[in-house]
Parts: C-alpha cells; sequence; structure tokens
C-alpha cells in the first residue's frame, strides 16, 4: 500500500517539475513571458505542497519513517526553491533577480538530491522486508 502510494506521488512530482521553466537571468523577457512563468512556478509550488500533504497523512511503515521525514524535506525544499525563483522575477521591470534565482536552483538541486537518496533507501528497505 505505502509503495504504491509513492508510485502515484512520484508521478506527481515529475509532471511538476516538467512545469519548472528554465530561465536565463540575462535574457529581457517580455512581460507575459514573465508572468506566465511566475504562475507555472506557482501551480509548481502547489502541487509540490499537495504532495507533502498527502505525504503527512498517510501510513508510514516503521521501518522507512526516518527516510520518509528526508523524502518530505526534500520536497519541502522544491517548494523553497521554486517559490525563490518565482520571487526573482520582477514582471513589471522584465527582469529576474540573478543571485536569487541562482540560489532557488541551488535549493532544487538539493532537493533533487535529498529526494532521490530518501526513496532509494526507501526502496532498499522495503525490499530487504519483503525478502525476509
Amino acid at each position: 500500500m505505502y509503495a504504491s502510494r509513492l508510485d502515484k506521488l512520484e508521478d506527481l512530482i515529475i509532471s511538476a517539475s516538467n512545469l519548472i521553466p528554465i530561465l536565463d537571468p540575462g535574457h529581457k523577457y517580455i512581460l507575459s513571458e514573465l508572468a506566465n512563468y511566475k504562475e507555472e512556478l506557482t501551480v509548481v509550488s502547489e502541487r509540490y505542497q499537495f504532495i507533502i500533504n498527502e505525504l503527512k497523512n498517510g501510513d508510514v511503515p516503521e521501518v522507512v519513517v526516518e527516510e520518509h521525514e528526508r523524502l518530505i524535506e526534500g520536497i519541502t525544499s522544491f517548494v523553497r526553491g521554486a517559490t525563490l525563483i518565482k520571487d526573482s522575477m520582477n514582471v513589471e521591470e522584465r527582469s529576474i533577480l540573478c543571485k536569487q534565482c541562482a540560489q532557488g536552483d541551488s535549493i532544487l538541486a538539493i532537493g533533487v538530491k535529498q529526494v532521490e537518496k530518501a526513496t532509494k533507501e526507501i526502496g532498499d528497505k522495503l525490499v530487504e522486508l519483503i525478502q525476509k
């Protein structure tokens, strides 16, 4: 049950991650582009928050509680990173704060590593449990 729930949430993580725009802070975007990117990042953050809520509300096998918490921390990094990127955009001035955007990208990258590590550890422990 837990593994199948994680599998469904993984699909949501991938679809949300695919919405994150790749920005060039030096590029002068037109107003509608930046407005659209900000909206996409709002949707991404909302989807990640939904995933976090789903992870917090379900039953977790005792053997993977710590890894499950690290998984939530990783996805929380996705929300923080996407929010920083979104907030780095000034639609009216058609500009992006380079340092803040880069910081958001870095936080997203950290989140990816956390999620990859936690999901691998969860999978390994569940397989080990099944094999006993």
